[in-house]
């Protein structure tokens, strides 16, 4: 069974993360590099503060 993460296309990535609550994304920064990247993005913060929750 194949285990990894497959790729998504960035935008489809931050789409999914800005979902997420708050509390989650620290644990989402060790997933893996892809991952930390798209959150450590300086407009991530801006995206994610601004979803209702």
């Amino acid at each position: 069974m194949d285990t990894t993460v497959p790729h998504l296309p960035d935008d489809v990535l931050v789409e999914i993360l800005v979902r997420l609550p708050a509390r989650y994304i620290a644990g989402c920064r060790a997933v893996c590099r892809a991952w930390r990247s798209a959150i450590s993005h300086p407009i991530f913060d801006r995206v994610h503060s601004s979803r209702p929750p």
